[in-house]
């Protein structure tokens, strides 16, 4: 009797197909991997310009000899006195967060939402809100691997 060694059609169906399922397994799992580190870079770039946006404003305007812009009021800019005598201007009109002629974020990031929000009690320093939310700009990735972050913080004037 004679054996014949080889596979059959059933068996070597089965393996092409467990082959290619886990292949698209893995191929899934690559690209998942891929666009939650594009998404953790993209929030940590936000963080980083924000944290430092608001940290340049609030040491300026906790300095400032008075606030220049209406106050009470609210708007897209706040102009301040600094203890020097000249004057700082912050707008956020754009895409970007300006301080006179420099930006204070990156290009590749847009401001949404973005207000600064002036009260002054009598005898007592003048108070302001900053208020504004960083996203990535132009991402192709869906919404639920696009970043962005509100940021808010409320600083009080050293001067009366």
């Amino acid at each position: 009797m004679e054996v014949k060694s080889g596979f059959t059609l059933i068996e070597l169906l089965l393996v092409v197909a467990i082959t290619a399922v886990t292949g698209v397994m893995v191929v899934n799992l690559f690209l998942i991997n891929l666009r939650t580190s594009a998404k953790t870079k993209a929030l940590t770039e936000i963080k980083q310009n924000g944290d430092y946006a608001l940290s340049v404003m609030e040491r300026m305007i906790r300095n400032a000899q008075e606030i220049r812009s209406s106050c009470p009021g609210t708007g897209s800019s706040l102009m301040i006195l600094n203890p020097d005598g000249e004057t700082t201007s912050f707008d956020c009109s754009g895409t970007q967060i300006a301080s006179n002629s420099s930006f204070l974020t990156s290009a590749n990031l847009e401001v949404k939402n973005c207000s600064f929000s002036c009260e002054k009690p009598s005898g007592k320093p003048a108070v302001v809100t900053i208020d504004f939310t960083l996203a990535q700009k132009g991402t192709s990735l869906g919404k639920e691997f696009s970043a962005e972050i509100n940021f808010k913080t409320t600083v009080s004037t050293r001067t009366y």
